[in-house]
């Protein structure tokens, strides 16, 4: 695993510690292979007793505009089309999880600001927490748009993208779990959806 030598090249040139982007929930990683790799260097980071910080995010928002589609890099996307994969791929009862860059690089910043507080902790981080009903409804208010009246089926999506099918079957069956208040608590600027999608299409309020 390539991702492992920066960890041990770490301790030879005598950092304090390291600071981590990771994914949250990679330690159930099943059959998601970017949890798996993920999961497989966190273990690597921990078996050298190297003092980290793990910051490990979730679903972008940005996805909604530029997702990533198979090898094909990144394309802007009507978010539409996005809401119409999550409403065919996810239950109807599973909350989504969430996260900004934006939202990620200003909590880095409070922990690079207080190193010695964040020190060997894995925070998992979202802004915001919803299922794909609230995920709609949050999207013909702010664009006065109906969704789309199609679902994009996991078979469909296993076409053009297999790992991102793995890990909304992952989404159905283990999830993330934790809870979205204690972050708001701690980062108030965390950006809600609603929030979000008025920024990137400059809706008012």
């Amino acid at each position: 695993m390539t991702g492992r030598l920066p960890c041990t090249a770490t301790i030879s040139k005598g950092r304090k510690a390291l600071r981590a982007l990771w994914a949250a929930g990679c330690e159930e990683a099943g059959n998601v292979l970017h949890f798996a790799s993920k999961w497989e260097i966190e273990q690597h980071i921990e078996s050298l007793s190297l003092p980290f910080t793990m910051l490990r995010e979730v679903f972008f928002m940005e996805n909604f505009f530029e997702p990533v589609m198979g090898n094909k890099g990144k394309k802007a996307i009507n978010p539409a089309l996005v809401l119409a994969t999550l409403d065919g791929c996810l239950n109807k009862d599973v909350p989504f999880h969430m996260v900004t860059v934006e939202d990620i690089a200003r909590v880095s910043a409070a922990i690079f600001a207080a190193p010695e507080t964040w020190l060997g902790q894995k925070l998992d981080l979202a802004s915001d927490v919803l299922t794909v009903a609230d995920m709609k409804a949050i999207y013909r208010n702010v664009t006065g748009k109906r969704p789309l009246p199609i679902k994009v089926p996991l078979w469909a999506l296993r076409l053009n993208n297999a790992e991102a099918a793995r890990q909304y079957v992952w989404n159905n069956e283990v999830r993330w779990r934790f809870p979205l208040a204690p972050l708001q608590q701690q980062f108030p600027f965390l950006t809600s959806f609603e929030s979000f999608l008025r920024q990137r299409l400059d809706t008012p309020a």
